[in-house]
């Protein structure tokens, strides 16, 4: 992922498959992020052009969590069962 190669999931599909989710709903296409009320609505205005999910459910590995926090990173993951 472009937005955070610090991930490390160019070459490593088990990380791809730990980082990322089929459970998602909504998508929504992303152009200019710095310009989309969209964007800034879903909070991606600081990452690159590219299509975004609307909500995502599920939650990452308590390790991909830390990392994540260790570096500012904002997420919001819905529990799988919730609504």
């Amino acid at each position: 992922c472009e937005n955070c190669p610090f991930l490390e999931m160019a070459d490593d599909p088990e990380k791809c498959n730990l980082c990322t989710t089929a459970f998602y709903e909504g998508s929504v296409a992303v152009m200019d992020p710095r310009s989309s009320w969209t964007a800034k609505w879903l909070r991606v205005d600081n990452y690159l052009p590219g299509v975004y999910a609307i909500t995502v459910t599920g939650q990452f590995d308590k390790d991909i969590e830390d990392e994540l926090e260790s570096r500012g990173c904002r997420y919001r993951c819905r529990p799988h069962g919730s609504s």
